[in-house]
């Protein structure tokens, strides 16, 4: 017997009705969705349209980066201007008294972007005249974009956590698969990090992988409303470049994600107006355990 609906349709045929009305459903929520956007961008000026554009590249090149390794390493966002390291220290650019300190009324953001596919698998760790070295070769069969030795800042893995440290990088060897090795010593160890929440390693003896850090920045905006670009290695600032001008404030929040993350960033412009952005990450995140048990 066919069961009706009380305008007349069966039951299958409302289903199917539905089932392809769905996607159509769903683009035109879209639609309406990026309409709204669009509405919202109508109504800023010229130059604050512009500004939002170039946000957007920037800050995808930093959630982009962060796909460059699958490790637990998120942006770490600032609160009302105060650029710290991992154990609260301020970080130096603080310490500036000119037009380059953070403004006090906005957020900044550190991305690292640690390159996994690079990591260097430890074979041997040595201690000589009170200088710690290892030597490693790659963890991956893949051509290397560029020799480890470029690199200055590095992330070591140890049952205990993830530290950063400078490494000074030599080629000691070719591996089996014609790969290159390294034999790598400590410059320095922070006491305290930018890339990370880890309180500084008392011991470096039993590091099981090194992974090259590919950037490590920070993005803020100064006294004169310019989003600027500080560039870090370990507790160093090595370059402080401005991005682009015309903001009042920027305020920073990250959204678990299943195993990603999602930030939203919301503009305020010295006219009043505001804008908010969403960015996601692509790759989902790992524990650094999960390295370790598959190295």
């Amino acid at each position: 017997m066919k069961i009706k609906t009380n305008h007349g349709f069966s039951t299958l045929e409302v289903l199917i009705g539905v089932l392809l009305s769905a996607p159509i459903l769903a683009t035109l929520a879209l639609s309406i969705h990026n309409a709204a956007i669009w509405r919202v961008k109508l109504q800023l000026s010229v130059s604050e349209q512009r500004a939002i554009q170039r946000i957007e590249s920037i800050l995808k090149d930093g959630v982009d980066s962060a796909d460059l390794s699958a490790l637990t390493v998120l942006p770490r966002v600032h609160s009302n201007g105060s650029i710290t390291l991992s154990d609260g220290t301020p970080n130096a650019i603080m310490y500036s008294h000119g037009v380059n300190r953070p403004k006090s009324s906005t957020d900044a953001i550190t991305f690292a972007s640690p390159f996994t596919l690079e990591t260097q698998r430890v074979i041997r760790a040595e201690i000589q005249n009170g200088i710690q070295s290892y030597q490693s070769c790659p963890r991956y069969q893949n051509p290397a974009r560029k020799p480890l030795s470029q690199y200055k800042s590095f992330l070591l893995i140890k049952i205990e956590g993830i530290y950063e440290a400078q490494l000074d990088t030599q080629f000691w060897k070719l591996d089996d698969d014609g790969q290159s090795c390294w034999i790598s010593t400590v410059t320095a160890t922070p006491k305290s990090m930018m890339a990370t929440s880890s309180d500084a390693p008392t011991d470096l003896s039993n590091v099981r992988l090194i992974i090259p850090i590919d950037e490590l920045y920070t993005l803020y905006i100064d006294q004169l409303g310019q989003l600027r670009y500080l560039h870090h290695q370990g507790e160093a600032n090595i370059e402080n470049q401005p991005l682009l001008r015309g903001l009042e404030s920027i305020a920073f929040t990250i959204h678990p994600l299943g195993r990603g993350f999602a930030l939203k960033v919301e503009i305020i412009f010295p006219s009043g107006s505001t804008f908010a952005i969403f960015s996601a990450n692509q790759i989902g995140r790992q524990k650094h355990l999960n390295h370790l048990l598959n190295s």
